[in-house]
């Protein structure tokens, strides 16, 4: 039986070195992978960044798989990975696409410390416009000012408490901050 591929989509201020060594244990089990990067991850203007714009590009990485490899996949998203990974996802299923006489889809999504954000809604829009405290945002949103962002250290260390030494002690000075506009209370088109 062929091992399903399997497609990462990232956190929203993670980096891909830090899904690395999943990724390389993955690859060392026999399953193809595939890092599904998305532009808010690092945008050039990040204004224009939002979550559908991220959904778009988790598509591009999974239509090919599915629809020209007729590959199964299993999509495995972290935080706020999940809102635009479960909206690439959309019509993508493996039964959806069984049903008519199609080869390959996604055959489960596995999210972990995500979102559960029903469709059309923002991790925002379903707190009543407000964010937790803890996502803290850079109104600014203009680049140099990306690594004046700071980490609430308490929060840090309860996320990188399961990694190595090494890798806990240096992932906060690699991450990345969130765009105000991928966590706006406005609405996702999921079409």
């Amino acid at each position: 039986m062929t091992k399903p591929t399997i497609a990462v989509v990232p956190g929203a201020w993670i980096p891909e070195n830090f899904y690395s060594p999943y990724i390389h244990t993955l690859e060392k089990a026999g399953f193809e992978t595939r890092y599904a990067e998305y532009p808010s991850l690092e945008p050039q203007d990040p204004l224009t960044a939002d979550c559908a714009t991220d959904a778009k590009a988790v598509r591009s990485i999974l239509e090919p798989l599915v629809e020209t490899e007729g590959k199964d996949v299993v999509l495995v998203m972290h935080s706020y990975g999940s809102m635009p990974g479960c909206a690439a996802a959309k019509g993508l299923s493996k039964t959806e696409r069984l049903r008519s006489g199609k080869l390959g889809g996604i055959l489960g999504m596995i999210l972990f410390s995500a979102f559960l954000v029903p469709e059309g809604l923002s991790c925002a829009g379903i707190q009543g416009g407000v964010l937790p405290p803890w996502i803290m945002l850079d109104n600014v949103c203009r680049l140099p000012a990306y690594k004046t962002f700071k980490f609430i250290p308490m929060l840090m260390h309860n996320i990188y408490s399961l990694h190595p030494v090494s890798t806990s002690q240096r992932t906060p000075s690699t991450c990345l901050p969130p765009t105000s506009t991928m966590v706006s209370p406005r609405k996702l088109n999921r079409n």
